[in-house]
């Protein structure tokens, strides 16, 4: 429901729409504010803030927290970090009251991420640190593997290809355990930056095809320009340049169909470095230079330092030093400005050539001193996080030694005072046990046998009597049923007919589900599928004398639901279907019903009816309408804490949204 439309849609229900409940005004404000994200983030912060304003009025913490979430994610887009670090840090206080391990996982995550856009790398390690620990101690393995790869990233943006390795195998091993290709592919492909980086090509050529055919079969093509351009590179290692030139063409290509726009400066300094290689330098600075521009746009200090630097090199390969100058003097500042070691130490060293070719020694000569202390830093802090990690290492192996040893000491004592103990006792005290031990254990027999005759005789009972009840159910819905199939017999009025008919069909809807529920052996959940389908069997059978039969299609994904869930959503699909019936196939020849149930984000499920009848007037407002169908629709979805969009044009389509947590089992 992304755009105008669907916010208009939203603020009219928030605006005119009776909402008693406090939680349909926090849903309603927090949909308003998502959907901002897509074209106005300053309209997205102003909803946002008074989600946390309606939410710190209610007192209840799990939606303070969820409300911080959301204008964190808002700041993080507008590039505020620091305000989006703080919103992470108060939804993290909450989520200690709340003493929520899954929260505190995903936030110190979610914190480790802006803090890497900050450039404070070590911060953002502690941080994913923090949550992968509390993902191990949870056993959420998915958790686990997200902070494996997030801390790869870090320590490539560092310079630092090794560990990087070292944490995306890891990651990539968590994925194929748990049959992630999503995020599987994601490993591989950062595996191939860091395969290029130690000049394992092909290796790097290798993981690049795997990512790719996984990201296409998944359908994640978001994605999938980075692994282009991943392979790319590692053609022009071998030196195989026009194969290079083609696939940055098709990582080109998915960027623009993803829109992906934060990845097209690195494509256009990739395909000029191949340009440049095939000594095409006009065409190379052209496109180094719409990547830096595209870099400025964003705001993204990373890409900017390279545009600079890469539009540098390739003026200084022209020989046009004095031109090349204030962009390798731009690099340097930025690259300073992020705190990069290694980016830093590279644009110096491109300075300092340009200073040389230029003449300008005396330049050159101070530089080279900067340079010797910024090698000296980048290789001291190496050295310093190589001795951490082994420091940590060592500890945390001889915590364990420690503890291995004090276990055995432990046991080997209390082994020995058992020895002698038995010694001491065992001839004085043998007749005594054996006797006192056949007594317990005859009466012990005794005892739990008439325990288990009597739980028996209890379980049996208590079979029985479920069993009853729910054969009297069965039978009360069918006598219902029964009595209002008669009635309508003798009705003269076709209105009055109807109106029994509906009644029939959700008395049926609610006497399949008990069906499923208990005459089948089903506790409290039920595929979502199966029963659909069967009422809409059921319901087509109602009506015999339709002049042309509905087609009715249904594309449900594999969902077991709750009890509640199903009850609900086929009430709603029965007062459709029946509506439907009723009034939307008069002039059309073919009549066809879609229902569809899909994945909506990560925690939601969407519903969506339509047809191809006449669709609903434009002038009939459905919220008002006398109808106790559609007053049953909207309070079903707001029973399941869902929300209701209609399309009216050019045929009628219901949308239902909800929340995973509600109507999963």
């Amino acid at each position: 429901m992304h755009g105008a439309r669907g916010i208009d849609s939203l603020k009219i229900v928030l605006s005119e729409t009776s909402i008693d409940s406090t939680t349909d005004r926090q849903v309603l404000l927090k949909a308003i504010a998502v959907e901002y994200l897509y074209t106005n983030l300053d309209s997205a912060e102003v909803y946002g803030k008074r989600l946390l304003y309606e939410c710190q009025s209610d007192g209840d913490l799990l939606p303070i927290a969820k409300a911080c979430n959301s204008l964190a994610d808002i700041y993080n887009l507008r590039g505020e970090y620091k305000k989006a670090l703080d919103m992470m840090q108060q939804s993290l206080e909450v989520c200690t009251k709340l003493g929520s391990l899954k929260g505190l996982t995903v936030n110190n995550f979610l914190k480790g991420n802006i803090l890497q856009n900050l450039h404070q790398y070590e911060a953002a390690d502690s941080a994913y640190q923090k949550s992968m620990q509390l993902a191990i101690s949870n056993a959420d393995s998915a958790m686990v593997a997200n902070n494996y790869l997030n801390i790869g990233i870090n320590y490539e943006l560092q310079g630092d290809d090794e560990k990087a390795f070292k944490y995306y195998f890891s990651a990539a091993e968590y994925f194929e355990k748990q049959g992630n290709k999503r995020g599987l592919s994601q490993a591989y492909s950062n595996l191939i930056g860091v395969f290029n980086s130690l000049g394992q090509i092909e290796k790097s050529i290798e993981y690049a095809e795997k990512a790719i055919a996984l990201k296409k079969e998944i359908g994640s093509y978001g994605i999938l320009p980075t692994s282009y351009q991943n392979l790319s590179i590692a053609y022009a290692s071998n030196k195989e340049y026009t194969k290079s030139l083609s696939l940055i063409d098709s990582a080109f290509h998915y960027a623009r169909l993803a829109k992906v726009n934060h990845v097209m400066p690195f494509l256009h300094y990739t395909k000029a470095e191949q340009l440049s290689k095939l000594n095409k330098q006009a065409l190379a600075l052209s496109e180094n230079r719409k990547g830096l521009d595209l870099a400025q746009q964003l705001q993204d200090s990373f890409q900017i330092v390279h545009g600079y630097r890469s539009v540098g090199r390739i003026l200084f390969r022209q020989k046009k030093y004095a031109a090349a100058e204030p962009y390798l003097r731009n690099a340097v500042t930025y690259a300073c400005s992020i705190n990069n070691s290694k980016m830093e130490l590279g644009s110096l060293e491109s300075l300092f050539d340009n200073f040389a070719a230029l003449g300008k020694y005396e330049e050159a000569t101070s530089l080279h001193q900067r340079i010797r202390i910024v090698r000296d830093s980048f290789f001291s802090e190496q050295k310093i996080l190589a001795i951490n990690e082994l420091e940590a290492k060592y500890q945390t192996e001889k915590a364990a030694t420690l503890n291995r040893l004090l276990v055995v000491e432990k046991e080997a004592q209390a082994l020995t005072i058992r020895r002698q103990r038995s010694r001491l006792w065992l001839f004085a005290l043998a007749a005594a046990a054996l006797g006192i031990i056949a007594f317990i254990t005859y009466r012990r027999s005794r005892e739990r046998k008439l325990l288990n005759d009597q739980l028996r005789a209890q379980n049996e009972r208590i079979v029985l009597l479920h069993q009853e009840l729910n054969h009297r159910v069965k039978n009360n819905l069918a006598f219902i049923a029964g009595l209002m199939r008669m009635q309508r017999r003798h009705l003269s009025g076709a209105e009055a007919r109807q109106a029994v008919r509906e009644g029939e069909s959700r008395i049926e809807a609610m006497s399949l589900l008990h069906r499923k529920f208990y005459m089948e052996g089903r506790d409290n959940a039920t595929e979502l599928h199966d029963y659909l389908d069967e009422l809409c069997g059921y319901l087509l059978s109602t009506y015999p004398l339709l002049e042309n039969i509905p087609d009715i299609q249904l594309d449900i994904i594999p969902l077991t639901t709750n009890d509640e869930a199903a009850s609900c959503i086929g009430l709603i699909v029965n007062e459709l279907v029946t509506n439907s019936f009723k009034h939307a196939f008069d002039k059309q020849k073919d009549p066809i019903i879609n229902i569809r149930m899909e994945r909506k984000g990560a925690n939601g499920y969407r519903l969506t009816y339509a047809d191809n009848g006449i669709g609903i007037p434009l002038s009939l407002n459905i919220n008002k309408i006398d109808s106790l169908g559609m007053k049953l629709i909207n309070i079903l979805t707001r029973q399941l804490d869902g929300t209701l969009t209609l399309e009216r044009e050019p045929t009628a389509r219901f949308y239902f949204d909800f929340i995973e947590d509600r109507i999963v089992a």
